[in-house]
């Protein structure tokens, strides 16, 4: 459970920073995924280590239970699906990503990034 918490502290602090970002500078985060998306090279690093990241997680944190940690589980298995994505075949992924950039969902994004690290910040600080 140590690790549970340790980790719930770690991703919640992060996404709520990342969520707060994308809602009070959007412009900002906006710029930065188009110039992830125009850079091949950035692109296959950015699937490198989300596979090695997620790959890390899965091993160490690999708990499949009906409690807050699957949380950190399913994050860790999606950066092992989104890393081997990038690495195996991008396309499907970058398509997804483009329409995201244009429809201007930073705020939604932004929201469900602030709620996700309020909830893995709650229980890594506060359960």
């Amino acid at each position: 459970m140590e690790k549970s918490i340790y980790l719930a502290q770690l991703f919640g602090v992060v996404y709520l920073c990342v969520g707060l970002g994308a809602l009070i500078n959007p412009k900002y985060y906006k710029r930065i995924l188009d110039d992830f998306l125009k850079s091949e090279a950035l692109l296959y690093l950015g699937g490198a280590a989300a596979l090695v990241i997620g790959f890390v997680l899965v091993n160490l944190h690999n708990l499949w239970v009906k409690d807050w940690p699957v949380i950190i589980t399913v994050i860790a298995w999606l950066s092992v699906i989104k890393g081997a994505l990038l690495l195996i075949q991008p396309d499907p992924l970058l398509k997804i990503t483009k329409q995201i950039a244009k429809k201007k969902k930073f705020t939604a994004y932004g929201l469900a990034a602030l709620a996700l690290g309020a909830i893995l910040a709650y229980f890594g600080f506060f359960a």
